[in-house]
């Protein structure tokens, strides 16, 4: 893996790049990966699928956006080239979560390319790629769209239209009222799905109508028929020294844990939101925390995983990296891969790099030829 670097900075903001008014931190430059590198995440990420597609029981006829939250590992110590730095053989280490519901990477993205063309052009477009799918798959040149009423739908979508309207794909937005009504198909629900609201972008009552609708039109985001059959809920991708809270067996497991060495985190989560890391709390909160997230039903202990520290042009930085997929059923479909970068001391305050929550764009990484 190689970060190729255009300007001394590591970071710019520029007028206009912002999520709810708030500007976003972009990287002056790039990554790239070898083919070979990347074959093995794929063939990472479809292993996972797989297990999570089974466990879950989704269905067969499942299709959706989907994007793997990776923690990457590095070989060795950055090496400096004349055009960045070398960052030796990038494997994988740790899964924080598959985002099935409605990545926003490629309107981020989208925004990035109209903010920071001279940079964009060196890397693919996530909304190109994504449109090339989307007629492929339906064979259609036009899709309808419901946007959800999250921060990121509302700073970004209207980029994200743009980009996909110059690449082939006509996108139609309509509202969940003239959906129900006119029912067309495919639907595109770009927006989180919760039947019990916490994490919902949509009133209930069009969810409801989304998940009877599409077993008689095409509704691309496939809507799960509760958080339980849910392939983003992380019990699906626990690992053995996870802890789900869903018995009091594993509650008292999970009391005796070392709290330093664990993350209390929603099953079915959104945005980085109420993740606690125990190693910032303090012991009683701690166990309280826990008592209260099985009473919920919605939580599971997690093995810390940080993301990688790697010092860049002097400063240190955390990234992660980010595939994204067309799903078909239990087949993955590779469309890009993106990054999150932030320098180490604010990320390790929160533990989280979300651009929604402060965190930078690394942009879509470059293959190499």
């Amino acid at each position: 893996m190689k970060l190729v670097l255009l300007k001394k900075e590591l970071f710019q903001e520029r007028e206009g790049f912002v999520v709810g008014g708030k500007k976003i931190g972009a990287l002056q430059g790039y990554f790239t990966v070898s083919k070979e590198e990347l074959e093995r995440i794929i063939s990472i990420a479809q292993r996972i699928w797989e297990r999570a597609f089974l466990l879950s029981g989704a269905p067969p006829e499942m299709k959706a956006h989907i994007r793997f939250d990776f923690v990457p590992q590095i070989s060795g110590t950055p090496e400096e080239t004349e055009e960045g730095y070398d960052l030796g053989r990038v494997g994988i280490k740790d899964l924080y979560e598959i985002n099935c519901h409605s990545p926003e990477c490629m309107s981020c993205d989208s925004l990035y390319r109209k903010k920071f063309p001279e940079i964009a052009q060196y890397t693919p477009s996530a909304a190109t790629e994504l449109a090339k799918a989307l007629s492929q798959e339906y064979e259609t040149d036009e899709i309808t769209m419901v946007r959800g009423n999250g921060e990121a739908k509302r700073s970004w979508g209207d980029a994200l239209l743009g980009q996909m309207n110059c690449n082939g794909l006509k996108v139609k937005e309509t509202s969940a009222e003239r959906a129900v009504k006119e029912k067309p198909s495919p639907l595109w629900r770009w927006g989180d799905v919760d039947l019990k609201g916490e994490y919902a972008e949509y009133e209930h009552d069009f969810q409801e109508w989304l998940l009877g609708a599409q077993e008689n039109i095409d509704v691309f985001n496939t809507v799960p028929k509760s958080r339980g059959k849910d392939i983003a809920n992380k019990r699906f991708i626990a690992k053995k020294e996870d802890i789900i809270l869903d018995s009091k067996k594993n509650l008292e497991e999970a009391l005796q844990m070392e709290r330093g060495s664990y993350v209390l985190k929603p099953l079915r989560g959104a945005s980085g939101k109420n993740i606690v890391f125990g190693d910032h709390t303090d012991p009683r909160e701690w166990k309280k925390k826990i008592i209260r997230a099985y009473l919920d039903g919605n939580y599971g202990l997690f093995k810390k995983t940080l993301l990688p520290k790697v010092n860049l042009n002097g400063v240190s930085v955390a990234f992660d990296l980010l595939p994204s997929f067309l799903a078909t059923g239990k087949e993955l479909h590779f469309l890009y891969a993106v990054t999150r970068m932030e320098p180490w001391n604010s990320y390790y305050e929160r533990r989280t790099i979300n651009v929604l929550q402060g965190g930078g764009y690394g942009g879509t990484v470059a293959t190499e030829d």
